[in-house]
């Protein structure tokens, strides 16, 4: 696995980084423009001069932006190529663009997630075009909130907002919430022990929530259970209903709107913005 990858300007660059025990080198040139494609000189350098640590190297023809033309494109292919050739051990190298699509696959700890996500950031902030993340597993999703994006948010200088998104059925409707507070929609007495209680739970923790989101609530709660005060299309009021301005689900709907970054499994990936996304791809020898 790999722990410290360090990027390195110079022959003398990846001497320190080996010597201080990085496991890899991303070799760039140009570092005040984010990095872009080194020389085959200094790659053939740092070899020679005893650089056993894998050395990747990046392809980026300029600064500016990971969208490029066609021509810069095979340009970026050639390049990768040579390197390859010079004895890299791969090749970081990326593009956004709304007609191409990409399939990266490369072993746990390769750094595949912050590879897309920081290009992928500064493209929705440089476009101001929103970038949807769509991802498989709840684990990858709150790995890309609590650590991944707040490592590319101290990395990248532009201020950018990401928000994650869920299907409405995870937010507490207020009016369904109120309705079973008075008693109006069931008779809970009919419920198993461990269900009213649940229930319990659920009507103080609704008084106290900032979210409604279901997944605050510390237990799994039963399906019969959170039916009785989800959020639905099928018995949403809409404008007529009362609660409106506190809705949950109305809430985070705005702060999708504004939000820069998504983050989604992919079976609830909205719509209204979608946007193909081509991320860093790590080529091996």
């Amino acid at each position: 696995m790999i722990k410290i990858e360090v990027c390195a300007n110079s022959v003398q660059d990846c001497l320190v980084a080996q010597n201080e025990g990085a496991d890899r080198i991303e070799l760039i040139s140009a570092s005040y423009l984010g990095g872009l494609t080194p020389t085959l000189t200094v790659l053939d350098m740092a070899l020679e001069n005893g650089v056993k640590i894998p050395i990747m190297a990046m392809v980026r023809p300029r600064g500016g932006g990971f969208c490029y033309s066609e021509i810069e494109k095979e340009q970026m292919f050639r390049e990768a190529r040579e390197l390859l050739e010079y004895g890299a051990k791969g090749i970081v190298f990326g593009f956004l663009n709304e007609d191409r699509k990409i399939i990266v696959e490369a072993g746990t700890g390769t750094g595949k997630t912050l590879a897309y996500l920081i290009p992928a950031i500064k493209w929705a902030v440089t476009n101001k075009k929103k970038v949807i993340i769509a991802t498989n597993t709840i684990n990858l999703q709150e790995q890309l909130l609590l650590k991944d994006i707040p490592l590319a948010k101290s990395i990248i200088k532009e201020e950018f907002s990401y928000v994650l998104v869920k299907g409405r059925n995870n937010y507490l409707c207020k009016r369904l919430f109120n309705e079973l507070a008075l008693g109006k929609s069931i008779d809970i007495e009919t419920f198993s022990l461990e269900a009213r209680e649940q229930i319990e739970y659920i009507l103080k923790w609704g008084n106290k929530t900032k979210t409604g989101d279901k997944s605050e609530l510390p237990f799994e709660v039963f399906p019969d259970v959170w039916e009785l005060v989800q959020s639905t299309t099928e018995l949403c009021l809409g404008k007529k209903c009362p609660y409106r301005k506190e809705c949950f689900y109305m809430k985070t709907r705005i702060e999708k709107m504004e939000a820069d970054i998504l983050i989604s499994s992919k079976y609830s990936s909205p719509i209204f913005c979608k946007i193909e996304i081509s991320s860093f791809n790590v080529f091996k020898r």
